[in-house]
């Protein structure tokens, strides 16, 4: 052979081992990737649906919650407000002779509320004084729960009231 001839053999061996390791080389490193990539394109795939069933669900309740709110502020903004013993006293002498109020405790309610108890003691003349009287606490700016049974006792003309209600408000920090 001479030096500037061609070996054809040669470079078609070298041409076929070049061959044979790109191939090598894709099946190895490639093909391993690639099915990798279609397992976490799946992956993706159905995490992207269950985000945007989410993504609905979530915009569905805040609707809801902001319907809520809107139907409800009167009640959501009565949690922030603080029991006041001489207005309430003042806005409820009207019904009672001699009114009272005794606060007995504060305890915490659910985390972030708290609950006064209180006593409401007074003379009414009628039942119906006594009526007005809660329906002007269904009127009131503050959220009240009031505890049965409720005391009743005949003195001379009057009648002696002992009422136990429960005032709900924000926790005061």
């Amino acid at each position: 052979m001479k030096n500037n001839e061609i070996n054809i053999l040669k470079h078609t061996l070298y041409f076929l081992f070049f061959i044979i390791l790109t191939l090598f080389l894709f099946f190895w490193m490639i093909i391993p990737s690639y099915r990798d990539f279609k397992i976490n394109n799946i992956t993706y795939k159905k995490e992207k649906s269950y985000l945007s069933s989410v993504k609905k669900s979530e915009s569905k309740y805040i609707a809801t919650l902001k319907d809520l709110k809107s139907k409800n502020r009167n009640q959501t903004s009565a949690f922030s407000k603080k029991f006041n013993k001489e207005l309430f006293i003042k806005a409820n002498s009207k019904f009672f002779k001699n009114l009272t109020v005794k606060v007995f405790e504060t305890k915490p309610f659910l985390e972030e509320f708290q609950k006064q108890h209180i006593r409401v003691e007074g003379l009414i003349t009628s039942p119906k004084e006594f009526y007005s009287f809660i329906d002007n606490l269904k009127q009131n700016d503050i959220i009240i729960e009031i505890h049965y049974p409720i005391e009743f006792k005949v003195a001379k003309d009057m009648i002696e009231t002992k009422i136990d209600i429960s005032i709900c408000s924000e926790l005061e920090i």
